[in-house]
């Protein structure tokens, strides 16, 4: 796991307008790049379908997380003692 320091989550209010919206995707490619260039990882959330996934991987994204990566999943008790 990265430390915080070296992570930029990027706003999820942009996640559907990249799709169809070439403003969208170049600011996310932005964000993108702005974080590169300061030495930090990027990280998009709600990469809810296929699509989403496909498009953050063109731009350069480092993570994705949300339903398109994987499901929640239940903590379990033993995992946490």
């Amino acid at each position: 796991m990265l430390k915080k320091t070296q992570q930029k989550p990027a706003n999820g209010s942009t996640h559907w307008s990249i799709l169809r919206d070439p403003i969208g995707r170049e600011m996310v490619r932005s964000i993108n790049e702005i974080a590169h260039l300061t030495g930090k990882q990027t990280i998009m959330e709600f990469a809810e379908k296929a699509e989403i996934i496909q498009m953050l991987t063109s731009l350069g994204v480092d993570y994705a997380q949300e339903y398109g990566v994987a499901q929640p999943q239940r903590v379990l008790k033993s995992a946490i003692a």
